[in-house]
């Protein structure tokens, strides 16, 4: 089974290949290519042409794709819609399956498969890894992941913290009530923006890691959803995972609140 894994949630777009065995027990599913560009979150520019680059790096065309997987959020508004949209348009017509994938366990699995790499392989069991990104207005997407014993057909790691908005610092205490007991890694273009906020509320079992070690990955993408994680779904109804209103959404909603109120209410209110 071959899937094709997009990431376009922040400024970095990604887009991995992975294979997976056909038999029972075969094994992590295999990276064969991934792409990734700073696209400054012009992503529908450039999307297209990172899907095309990474099937040929693997070799492969769009007919030998099983699995479309797409991270679906918290992220940039914008960068989640074109995406789908995108994933959406691969599938359309085919027999391709569609699956969305949380964004920030993508970016926990990415995360913890550099810190293998780099800190001689093994992690213990309970580590927490703390993915955060940027969310603007002083404010940060973030969740909490614990790494498993024994990884189970899920994966690795297993949510601990559902994704939300949070103040930094307040992420960073969630996170310090987790490292009284574990290491923990905090990770991503949030942790990166409010380093020095985050960094006061941790204590010394936890780190904030580079921007390098917490960059978002196409191939963690595919690998969640050529194991069954994630919302699989038909085209018409997989939607992104905002977790906080647009500012469309919070002004449309203002101005229908005003527009329920007559005007003395809503002078008063303003007040």
């Amino acid at each position: 089974m071959i899937v094709l894994g997009i990431e376009t949630s922040t400024r970095l777009g990604s887009v991995g290949v992975v294979e997976v065995g056909d038999r029972p027990g075969a094994g992590e599913p295999l990276a064969l290519a991934e792409v990734t560009r700073d696209s400054g979150l012009r992503h529908g520019a450039s999307l297209l042409g990172l899907v095309d680059e990474a099937l040929g790096q693997a070799g492969l065309d769009l007919e030998t794709i099983d699995v479309v997987a797409v991270s679906i959020g918290p992220g940039s508004f914008t960068g989640l819609r074109v995406a789908l949209a995108t994933a959406k348009g691969l599938v359309l017509g085919t027999r391709t399956r569609l699956v969305g994938v949380p964004t920030l366990a993508a970016l926990a699995e990415a995360a913890l498969a550099r810190l293998r790499t780099s800190r001689g392989g093994s992690l213990p069991a309970g580590t927490v890894l703390a993915p955060c990104i940027d969310a603007r207005r002083g404010e940060v997407y973030g969740a909490c992941f614990s790494l498993l014993p024994v990884p189970a057909a899920g994966g690795p790691i297993e949510e601990i913290e559902p994704p939300a908005a949070f103040a930094p610092a307040d992420f960073a205490r969630r996170v310090a009530a987790r490292a009284d007991v574990a290491r923990a890694f905090v990770l991503g273009d949030g942790a990166t923006r409010h380093r020095a906020t985050i960094e006061a509320e941790l204590p010394g079992t936890a780190e904030v890691l580079d921007e390098a070690a917490a960059a978002p990955s196409g191939v963690a993408v595919a690998r969640i959803g050529a194991r069954g994680g994630g919302s699989p779904g038909d085209s018409a109804c997989l939607a992104p995972l905002y977790v906080r209103a647009s500012e469309a959404e919070r002004n449309r909603a203002a101005a229908l609140d005003a527009a329920s109120l007559g005007p003395g209410e809503a002078g008063s209110r303003s007040r």
